[in-house]
């Protein structure tokens, strides 16, 4: 379990798309090695807050993605979804999945926080996102 807070500050830019580890088999499909969970910790209600934006089914295709602003042109990739949620709900989605955070527009100027788990089956360890140890680690 690996955990943060992302907080879009008012002002925040829109991401480019990206996915947050490659795939551990890059010949095959195989299935999710690490999940992210989402869970807003104010009502994030209109796109002015800045939510997250995902490529539904991205994660099939990223595995023959070199750069990640790229995509094949066979398989074209369905039109990226922005979830509004309420402070309570929970967004999952695989780790390798294209997605960014929109831009907090908001006129209200709020910080949008979002709290953020990562599951990942035990063999596996994201030292580009959490190069920290965790804390079910002993430390040496």
């Amino acid at each position: 379990l690996l955990h943060s807070l992302l907080i879009a500050a008012p002002g925040s830019r829109i991401q480019q798309f990206h996915f947050d580890t490659r795939h551990i088999n890059e010949q095959d499909h195989e299935p999710a090695h690490i999940i992210n969970v989402f869970i807003p910790l104010m009502n994030i209600t209109t796109t002015d807050l800045g939510p997250t934006q995902l490529i539904p089914q991205s994660h099939k295709e990223t595995r023959l993605l070199q750069n990640p602003q790229t995509r094949p042109q066979a398989n074209p990739l369905l039109p990226p979804v922005a979830p509004l949620m309420n402070v309570g709900d929970v967004l999952l989605f695989d780790f390798r999945i294209l997605h960014r955070g929109m831009a907090n527009t908001d006129v209200r100027n709020l910080n949008r926080p979002m709290l953020v788990l990562a599951f990942s089956i035990p063999s596996f360890h994201d030292t580009k996102n959490w190069p920290g140890p965790s804390i079910f680690e002993e430390s040496s």
